[in-house]
């Protein structure tokens, strides 16, 4: 007898579903009609403050056209939030902007620890085109996979009164 025929292909397989966005304060967390955004992420390999091999995550801020009659449209950005792997935590060197060191701190949360960039307004009082870096140091955690929560970095910006705070995967 003949051979059966071949057994057809499978189905392809269904994309994951994309990831959620975590919260961290109450206010929108939408990124249209607001005036910056933020853009992929690149990795650089670097060294840390004490001259220790390390890699720097970066993002740029871009200035972007807003509906002004939108409520997030005239709003500053005094504030980001990168929602982080909490063992992660003890890897981070230093963050940095514009190519600078700062000061940072930390958010704690029910689930999950954000690494904070602080008084913006004042180290970035023109976010275009600025860049936004945490440096940490070389291993499992210097791979943003592991370092951002969840598996994804997500980059949230707030207004200095925390009414608006655009939030964006970026990879």
């Amino acid at each position: 007898p003949p051979p059966p025929p071949p057994s057809p292909p499978p189905p392809p397989a269904k994309p994951p579903p994309p990831p959620t966005l975590v919260q961290t304060h109450i206010c929108p967390q939408g990124n249209v009609d607001v005036p910056y955004s933020v853009g992929n992420l690149y990795s650089t390999p670097t060294t840390d403050m004490y001259g220790n091999a390390a890699v720097a995550m970066c993002v740029k801020v871009a200035k972007k056209t807003c509906k002004t009659s939108s409520k997030c449209c005239a709003i500053d950005f005094a504030k980001v939030e990168l929602p982080i792997n909490s063992t992660c935590k003890p890897d981070v060197r230093e963050i940095r902007i514009n190519n600078a060191p700062v000061a940072y701190s930390w958010g704690f949360y029910d689930t999950f620890t954000t690494l904070k960039f602080v008084s913006l307004t004042k180290y970035m009082p023109s976010p275009d085109s600025g860049s936004l870096c945490w440096v940490v140091r070389q291993g499992t955690c210097a791979r943003p996979e592991t370092f951002c929560y969840n598996g994804h970095c997500q980059v949230n910006y707030y207004s200095s009164d925390n009414k608006c705070c655009p939030a964006t995967l970026v990879s």
